[in-house]
């Protein structure tokens, strides 16, 4: 039996057995939980490795740049769900973990898109990788995203990260 090798399997060998020399996307984000969770925690994949993204704009928001300045849902929510992580492992002490992490909800809650009697994050800028137009969802970012108001409320207690989310989803059920 022949392998067919080329540079994407290459490259997800030897990330997997050299974890440092990835990018930001290949990053290995290994399942943290190893018991039945009991509540609402730490999220189920460790993305403390998301937490190292490299550029932001004067907010504090991550920006995803390919030619110009764009804001990206899921970039927001997974260096959200890593800056929650790195909170986690300080035992919750942390208050600059928490700032941070609190901002991207914030984000999160200011920029939901409502039409159509649906809401959710989209993304206002064409993915050619994907051959994606402008003005797309995605099921993995409004799953994420979700999960990081749901870990907002936990800490704040502020409505604002429940409303929109849970009534809206259960209206007409």
């Amino acid at each position: 039996r022949k392998i067919k090798l080329n540079v994407e399997n290459i490259s997800s060998v030897a990330i997997y057995f050299n974890p440092r020399i990835s990018s930001y996307w290949d990053k290995i984000t290994p399942c943290c939980i190893n018991s039945q969770p009991t509540g609402l925690g730490r999220y189920y994949l460790d993305f403390a490795s998301k937490y190292n993204y490299k550029k932001f704009d004067e907010d504090g928001i991550p920006i995803y740049k390919k030619g110009n300045l764009k804001y990206n849902p899921t970039v927001i929510s997974q260096y959200a769900l890593g800056t929650f992580e790195m909170f986690y492992q300080t035992n919750n002490r942390n208050k600059t973990y928490e700032d941070k992490f609190i901002k991207q909800a914030d984000w999160l809650v200011n920029n939901i898109v409502e039409e159509n009697d649906t809401f959710g994050w989209k993304f206002n800028f064409v993915l050619e990788e994907y051959n994606l137009p402008a003005s797309w969802y995605s099921a993995l970012t409004q799953g994420e995203a979700i999960s990081v108001l749901l870990r907002a409320y936990m800490l704040d207690k502020k409505d604002k990260y429940l409303e929109k989310e849970f009534n809206k989803s259960n209206s007409d059920r």
